[in-house]
């Protein structure tokens, strides 16, 4: 898998990795940024 470079798409993966991080707080216990950073 390769970095989207358009826009768009990496706004969605910054969606996916914050419903990951959110669904499995027990994989994810102290991520280097957390959910609500990517957020902002």
């Amino acid at each position: 898998m390769r970095f989207p470079k358009a826009e768009p798409k990496i706004v969605s993966l910054i969606h996916e990795i914050i419903a990951g991080l959110e669904a499995h707080p027990d994989l994810f216990p102290n991520p280097p940024v957390s959910a609500d950073d990517l957020r902002k």
